[in-house]
């Protein structure tokens, strides 16, 4: 089973100044988008009350009503690898906790915390 997502509480996101929803963001050498912000509450909320910006490869669907600025923490939503979710019934998302590795020409880069993930069924 994988870790909490809130045992990476330590791993702030700390996004650049100036950064905004319309800037380049990169994650593990892949370029993903801004799909928008999570407040942190509802029964799957493992950082409760803290806002997280949620990054993926996706077109988003709907304007964000939280501002990108707000967030303390970044996860990516992805499709599952190999290995990540077992029955082939079921349609899986994996939400992966991410933090700003650097800041480089106009980019943020991302690193992954490997371990710090939870598995949904996409329902």
């Amino acid at each position: 089973m994988a870790k909490s997502l809130i045992a990476g509480a330590k791993y702030k996101v700390e996004l650049p100044k100036g950064i905004s929803e319309k800037s380049r963001f990169v994650c593990d050498g892949q370029e993903v988008r801004f799909l928008g912000v999570s407040p942190g509450v509802g029964t799957c909320a493992d950082i409760s009350g803290l806002n997280v910006v949620v990054f993926g490869d996706s077109r988003p669907t709907a304007p964000s009503r939280l501002k990108l600025e707000d967030c303390k923490f970044a996860v990516l939503l992805r499709c599952p690898k190999p290995g990540e979710g077992d029955n082939p019934d079921i349609c899986y998302l994996v939400v992966e906790l991410i933090a700003v590795e650097r800041f480089a020409g106009g980019a943020t880069y991302f690193k992954f915390f490997k371990g710090l993930k939870q598995i949904y069924a996409d329902i």
